[in-house]
């Protein structure tokens, strides 16, 4: 296609939407004495809005230490049948230490939920013995463990009190940031072989939209591109800044609407 082939898209997702997958690194790129059996509390918690760079700081862990990332999306852990999810959880920090790889539970709060104190049910109490059995991997894990979050309150207390590091990624401090490195993420979410025209102005960009985080950046990069290939006259197919504020502004109006829901 054109948007995913010639102007060098293919292989770009938006910031918010994570992966889970990542390429393996080169064992010997392996960070001395990250895999270590006297390791303890070696869990580290990243929380924040959408789109505030979570998951993409554990990839660049991972790149920085040189181990390959297992990303789980902690939702699909979780089994409608009693005792399959203590299962899939041994699974997963088996899998994880065979590879000797960085464990990253994506969405976390779906398996690191609040327990339930009066369990009376079968299905209650053996969601307990789940979340003590994630407290002894995380103390005995030898290796790395990232869990990512967009809802730090829905994760029970008890696992604070394993986590080394627990790090804000805060509108305040990403969203709000220089106009220079705004605009130099505008740049960069945009392939040097996609045709643009001359009127695209990344600093404009970047002072009208100054509570874009990188993932809003990126989502309307790819939208404004898609308008433009999507035209049916070739000599058109150029890259202008009204496709760049107009995806921008679609992005925005995105934001807001989530927000409405979440507060009514």
């Amino acid at each position: 296609t054109v948007l995913y082939g010639q102007w060098g898209f293919g292989g770009r997702t938006a910031f918010s939407g994570g992966s889970s997958k990542h390429p393996a690194l080169p064992e010997d790129a392996a960070g001395e004495g990250f895999w270590r059996h006297d390791v303890a509390f070696s869990a580290r918690l990243f929380y924040g809005p959408p789109g505030t760079g979570k998951s993409l700081a554990a990839q660049a862990i991972g790149f920085e230490v040189g181990r390959a990332l297992k990303v789980v999306n902690a939702a699909n852990v979780v089994d409608k049948y009693v005792g399959e999810t203590g299962k899939n959880i041994e699974k997963v920090f088996a899998e994880a230490r065979a590879m000797e790889a960085i464990l990253v539970f994506d969405e976390a709060e779906g398996l690191f939920g609040r327990r339930n104190a009066d369990a009376s049910s079968s299905v209650d109490k053996h969601a307990n013995l789940d979340s003590g059995l994630l407290l002894y991997w995380l103390e005995h894990y030898p290796g790395l463990c990232i869990l990512t979050t967009n809802a730090k309150d829905a994760i029970d207390s008890a696992f604070f009190r394993r986590f080394r590091f627990m790090v804000e990624h805060a509108n305040d401090r990403l969203r709000l940031c220089l106009v220079e490195t705004r605009a130099k993420l505008w740049e960069s979410s945009l392939p040097k072989q996609a045709p643009r025209a001359s009127d695209v102005d990344f600093q404009a960009l970047a002072s009208e939209f100054e509570k874009f985080a990188g993932g809003d950046i990126q989502n309307a990069v790819i939208r404004a591109a898609s308008r433009a290939a999507l035209r049916p006259d070739d000599g058109k197919r150029w890259i202008c800044m009204a496709d760049l504020r107009e995806a921008a502004r679609t992005e925005s109006n995105k934001a807001d609407e989530s927000l409405q829901r979440l507060y009514t």
